[in-house]
Parts: structure tokens; C-alpha cells; sequence
């Protein structure tokens, strides 16, 4: 169980990130 917590919050990290970085790619 906490394994699979620890793979969801890595998986919106990155989403995080990549959402970061498509907003500073546009400005």
C-alpha cells in the first residue's frame, strides 16, 4: 500500500513538473 502511494505521488510530481515546464516553455 504504501508503495503504490509513494507511485502515485512520483507520478503527479512529474505531472506537476511537466505542466511547469510547458508553462515556462510558452512564455
Amino acid at each position: 500500500m504504501n508503495k503504490q502511494q509513494s507511485k502515485v505521488r512520483y507520478s503527479i510530481r512529474k505531472v506537476s513538473i511537466g505542466i511547469l515546464s510547458i508553462s515556462i516553455g510558452m512564455f
